[in-house]
């Protein structure tokens, strides 16, 4: 039988730079993904910053105030439904739902390395 070509010594330069530019797109892919995450914590702290400013100002009325309006403010409640906001977008960073196509068609033609 012939050479095997997906091991020949002479297609190992071709298949180094086909691992380069691979591995170059997943790079640049992961620091999009990097600065969309960074981006949204950015969001988060500037919102905690919010919630926390908002926090000190309720804590200083509710100290201020005499404890029969505390009570008559907890028993009536404000029909607001508290509960977690939803996501604004999740990162995904390292499932296998995120890679782009182009990798994913890369790693189904993917062959293990020959044996030494």
């Amino acid at each position: 039988s012939g050479p095997n070509l997906h091991t020949h010594p002479c297609r190992l330069p071709s298949q180094l730079g086909q691992l380069s530019t691979v591995a170059a797109d997943l790079f640049d892919s992961l620091g999009e993904e990097v600065a969309r995450s960074s981006e949204q914590l950015g969001t988060l702290r500037g919102r905690l910053v919010g919630v926390t400013e908002r926090l000190a100002q309720v804590d200083d009325a509710l100290s201020a105030a005499p404890p029969e309006e505390t009570t008559e403010l907890c028993d009536a409640g404000t029909g607001l439904d508290y509960r977690a906001a939803p996501a604004e977008g999740s990162g995904h960073l390292f499932s296998a739902a995120s890679r782009p196509p182009w990798v994913v068609a890369a790693l189904e033609r993917a062959r293990p390395p020959p044996a030494l």
